[in-house]
């Protein structure tokens, strides 16, 4: 082992050498040539070389031990996790923690430390090949993502003959949760088609426990439905119904014995379909992963077969139950469509036990405006509930939610982060935001009317009259959005504001301590965040095993740099990234902007210059341009913000323009949207802050995050930590004690009078492990007003020790700043108060706290040069 890693150093030193010696012939032909700025450049490249040099050959030693410990641990990824997690192992350089840390890497610890396993994935009538590991220990997270119910997938493996029946027919793999409301019979009719099944089996192939109330699997096999005819009816006040597979081909299936057979009848079906369903429908062959569906929202259909509605013995809407369908009217093979797959949304709430687990760290800013506390072994619930599917393309029901009977997850004791916001606070920045900024307004408004007006599900022609009545003087919606855009703020809007805020946190939080610190991805994690009784954002390590060293990370780094440092460094982190953010998709939509103005304008010059049928098509171009022109002017002139996207979705499903003017020009309409000036990304749409693939809110997430309200919190929360807090009161002891008599590691004091009591304090305070620094005043005379300075002088000198120092000021030459000064931590407390009854309870006194690092190192700089000309106490006599 250590012989390959010594080769492959003197490898990589020699690739380097021919490297620095070939960039520095190029750079001494440009010195040559005159050409200054290039040499430089090249300049640049050399001395990086030169400098990779010296570090593989200084550091070889390191390497090498890095390798052989790397090997030590490479199959026992326990006893790494193990390491990581003993507290008493000293951070210093070249051993214990830093070395596990150097070694594992959170990246190298991998996906068999985390999250429940499911022991096998199968795929029906598959076997791996023989050289290759059966799909095997499956992050269940990952497969719900990946596999979400009712979403058809492709074999990870596959022999030939199954490639060729999956080229064939699309995706054609789908498991099954037993959802909530099922018609009985259609689920036993499906576990009639699936061998090895039982009638009461929740999780159709698979085995499985119930732990704390969950389905917990250990196996799950992937039902094959090119040979089967599966359809699912979900009751409900309106009826749901999903069909997989083709009873043609089943029927067919059922005869054949061999996949040769088999896949020679897919081929000659796959002639044959322009005949059978016709030339348009058949364009997609026989592929299973493009549906057909009801515009009604009744039902999908994987069957290529299917050109008429294969739900008319059960539908409400079709004429054989008294509705107007005869089974093609409201069918999508009428107008000769058919789609992909819909977007899945699998819905996962989190629980955390309120009780047990173990406090590692409990720090706080002033006032406990945010307060980050972590937990060892804390008993944490990741749940699917249920999965959403988003069928955007089906105007009436374009979001269907199917609950599951039975929730799917698992339990675990691990590792959390939890930020608890005061909710005052919040408010108080909501109100300020609504007061000060215009454009906070116009887009909290307009999410929050949105929000109440489709509730879980996005309805697009709801939606629609919902963003028309925001534009019509006449409706209360106008009214009520006006009152927001002049300033008013309620109890519910502040509680749906506080919400986006959280909900946008709790995804940005997650990108910063797995982005910039711990270098892992969405797996390796459970989020939430609570608005309803308590304001909080919680970050859960996903490990069955209890730390992966996340949550480990994030606590050393606030105790070696304190809180203050650890919020200002994300909230500077957060503002540069929704700037950068922002600016991209400006610069984005205004070039496509203008590219857009450019093609549709060179178009039309085109078309006009044609045929009549072309000259037609220019003609309605720019009638859709006008159209779009007035809707946009229409918005902006009643503060209206709408992204392109919702743009579209509202102008088709309210019929300001029909759907057969888009068709007549085809891919101009959404040139015609972006000239119109409609931006690409306005507040967290469109997946760029949601994160929407680890959300759990489907649909919602689109209402229910907001950039710009994230981008003014980080802004305030900077401005916060830089400007720090002030107040004058009779009461200042209630601000300031509770952050002295805290202090975890040591309290640096300047007060020239003390009071027995808060000098026994400050010695108790000491005793616990806290470094107490004070410097105060020696008075002359025995006795008088000053005589409790003389008491509380004995009392700390007769306690003087490791933690307890005590200096005074005698001198003439130098005298106390009149300014009080108390470091405590990573926080500076100035004022006009000392540290006694009447000071901190009695007198009218001013107090300055200030939490920027910058400023509490500067305080902490004058407090040791005054250190250094103070005397220390033992030295003078009481």
């Amino acid at each position: 082992m250590s012989q390959d890693v010594i080769e492959s150093i003197e490898n990589t030193l020699e690739i380097l050498r021919r490297i620095k010696d070939e960039v520095n012939k190029k750079m001494e032909k440009f010195y040559v040539k005159g050409d200054i700025s290039k040499a430089k450049w090249i300049s640049e490249i050399h001395t990086d070389a030169l400098e990779a040099i010296s570090i593989f050959t200084k550091e070889k030693e390191k390497i090498l031990k890095y390798a052989e410990l790397s090997q030590k641990f490479k199959d026992s990824p326990e006893e790494m996790i193990y390491l990581l997690s003993i507290s008493d192992i000293p951070v210093t350089a070249g051993c214990g923690k830093r070395i596990a840390e150097a070694i594992a890497g959170y990246k190298g610890l991998g996906i068999e430390t985390i999250d429940h396993k499911i022991d096998e994935i199968r795929y029906e009538g598959i076997t791996n090949p023989e050289e290759e590991a059966p799909l095997s220990e499956i992050s269940m997270t990952s497969f719900m993502y990946r596999v979400p119910p009712f979403e058809l997938t492709r074999a990870i493996f596959e022999k030939p003959r199954d490639n060729e029946i999956t080229d064939l027919l699309g995706a054609r793999f789908v498991w099954f949760i037993k959802p909530l409301n099922v018609d009985p019979d259609s689920w036993i009719m499906i576990l009639k088609r699936i061998p090895s099944t039982s009638t009461k089996t929740e999780i159709v192939k698979g085995k499985y426990v119930y732990e704390l109330g969950i389905l917990v699997p250990s196996e799950i096999e992937l039902v094959d439905v090119s040979n089967k005819s599966l359809c699912v009816e979900i009751r409900g006040r309106y009826p749901f119904f999903i069909k997989f597979g083709s009873e043609q081909i089943e029927k067919a299936a059922s005869k054949i014995a061999t996949k040769d057979k088999f896949i020679h009848y897919l081929k000659e079906k796959a002639d044959l379909l322009p005949k059978n369903i016709g030339q348009i429908l058949s364009s997609w062959k026989l592929r299973m992963d493009y549906l057909y569906f009801c515009y009604k929202g009744f039902g999908l259909s994987t069957d290529p077969y299917d050109i008429y509605c294969p739900f008319t013995d059960k539908c409400p809407f079709s004429k054989k139950r008294g509705g107007p369908c005869d089974g093609n009217i409201y069918w999508s093979a009428k107008y000769f469509k058919r789609k992909f797959y819909p977007k899945i949304y699998p819905l996962r709430r989190l629980k955390l036990s309120a009780r047990g687990g173990i406090e590692t760290l409990h720090e706080e800013f002033p006032n406990a405006i945010i307060k980050i506390r972590s937990f060892d072994k804390k008993r944490v619930e990741s749940r699917w509930y249920g999965v959403e599917i988003g069928t955007w393309f089906i105007s009436t029901r374009p979001t269907v939610r199917l609950l599951f009977e039975t929730e799917i997850g698992y339990s675990i004791p691990t590792s959390v982060l939890q930020l608890d916001f005061d909710r005052n606070y919040l408010e108080s920045l909501i109100c300020d935001l609504f007061k000060e900024e215009p454009e906070v307004r116009a887009i909290i408004a307009t999410k929050f009317i949105l929000y109440k007006a489709l509730g879980k599900r996005l309805d697009y022609r709801r939606l629609s009259s919902t963003v028309r009545s925001l534009l019509d003087n006449q409706s209360e919606k106008y009214s009520e959005f006006q009152r927001y855009l002049n300033g008013e703020i309620n109890e519910e809007i502040k509680e749906f504001s506080r919400r986006i805020l959280l909900h946008s946190l709790k995804h940005l939080l997650t990108q910063y301590i797995l982005e910039k610190i711990a270098g892992v991805d969405m797996n390796f994690v459970l989020t939430k965040y609570n608005y309803k009784y308590s304001d909080s954002v919680f970050l859960a390590e996903n490990a069955r095993n209890g730390r992966i060293g996340i949550i480990d990370t994030v606590v050393r780094l606030i105790e070696r740099n304190g809180i203050s440092s650890f919020v200002l460094d994300f909230a500077n982190w957060l503002h540069e990234y929704l700037s950068a953010h922002t600016s991209d998709f400006e610069k984005l939509s205004s070039r496509r902007m203008y590219e857009s103005e450019r093609t549709l304008l060179t178009a039309i010059a085109r078309l006009q210059k044609g045929d009549q049928k072309e000259k037609a098509l220019a003609e309605q171009i720019k009638k859709v341009i006008k159209k779009v022109k007035a809707f946009k002017m229409q918005l902006d002139q009643n503060q209206a913000k709408i992204d392109i996207t919702t743009a579209r979705t509202v102008l088709l499903a309210g019929d300001v323009i029909k759907e057969e003017e888009v068709e007549q020009i085809e891919d101009y309409f959404d040139d015609v949207l972006e000239m119109a000036g409609f931006l690409l990304c306005l507040d967290g749409c469109n997946g760029c802050v949601r994160l929407e693939k680890y959300c759990g809110e489907g649909v919602q997430q689109i209402l229910t995050t907001s950039k710009i309200l994230l981008f003014k919190f980080a802004e305030r929360l900077i401005d916060l930590i830089s400007r720090g807090w002030s107040q004058r009161s009779t009461e200042v002891g209630k601000i300031v004690e509770p952050i002295i008599f805290h202090a975890k590691k040591y309290v640096n004091i300047i007060s020239p009078f003390i009071s027995p009591r808060y000098a026994a304090r400050l010695v108790d305070l000491a005793s616990k492990g806290v470094k107490v620094y004070v410097i105060t005043w020696l008075p002359k005379e025995e006795k008088g007003e000053y005589a409790f300075q003389k008491d509380s002088l004995k009392i700390l000198r007769e306690n003087l020790g490791e933690n307890l120092s005590i200096k005074v000021m005698d001198r003439p030459d130098v005298k106390l700043p009149h300014d009080k000064t108390y470091i405590v931590d990573d926080k500076l407390i100035t004022g006009s108060f000392n540290l006694t009854e009447s000071g901190l309870y009695g007198n009218l006194e001013r107090v300055e706290i200030r939490v920027h690092p910058t400023t509490v190192a500067s305080e902490k700089t004058q407090f040791e040069k005054l250190w250094k000309e103070s005397g220390d106490l033992a030295e003078y006599q009481l």
